[in-house]
């Protein structure tokens, strides 16, 4: 078993100690949404397009808004309530661990 998979594990013994039957895993391109621009638009805008190599990734959004809230604050009712979170956790093949935000940069025209 890999540190991923023991991780991935870990967490969803975490999750299932709260009751919560989330999916703790996505792709990098799902966790990449830019929710400002898709509410703007009305259509799903993604930061790291799926044209691009994709990769399977823990999505930490999901284990702070479902599984941690629950865990830190049980008469929580509301997502806006959450801990800030990073958006995805992955480990390399060599063992490094990552943390990964995703951002959106405006371009500056000049």
């Amino acid at each position: 078993m890999t540190n991923y998979d023991q991780m991935k594990k870990l967490l969803k013994e975490f999750a299932d100690k709260y009751v919560q039957k989330i999916p703790i895993e996505s792709m990098l391109s799902e966790v990449s949404e830019d929710k400002a621009r898709t509410n703007e638009s009305g259509n799903r805008k993604l930061v790291y397009e799926k044209g691009r190599k994709d990769m399977q990734v823990i999505d930490m959004d999901e284990v702070a808004h479902h599984i941690y809230r629950i865990a830190r604050f049980p008469e929580s009712k509301k997502e806006s309530e959450s801990p800030a979170s990073a958006d995805a956790f992955v480990i390399s093949a060599d063992n490094m661990y990552s943390l990964l935000s995703v951002y959106v940069q405006k371009k500056i025209l000049r």
